[in-house]
């Protein structure tokens, strides 16, 4: 594993931690993550989010990890903004 994937794994374990999970008291937790992996690095990373979260959530309750492009969900279109207007700000010294 690279150590852009270790951080990237990190990172998304911070993220994580900080959604409650254990309050869903729906059918089903659906995590949608924007494509960027290979197909061998996919399922290295679901192996690692399903271990994260194995012990926080109902083992009955069915867990889905999708990977999809950005111009298939809305969603991931709005984290793409919102985090390319964070990179401007404190990268590029753009606050527009």
């Amino acid at each position: 594993m690279s150590e852009k994937e270790r951080v990237y794994n990190y990172i998304t374990r911070l993220v994580l931690d900080k959604i409650p999970f254990e309050m869903n008291h729906g059918e089903t937790i659906e995590l949608v993550i924007d494509k960027c992996k290979g197909k061998p690095e996919i399922l290295e990373f679901n192996s690692y989010v399903t271990r994260q979260l194995q012990s926080r959530i109902n083992p009955k309750m069915p867990l889905y990890i999708n990977h999809l492009n950005s111009i298939e969900s809305m969603g991931l279109q709005a984290c793409d903004m919102f985090c390319w207007g964070i990179f401007q700000t404190y990268e590029r010294s753009n606050p527009e």
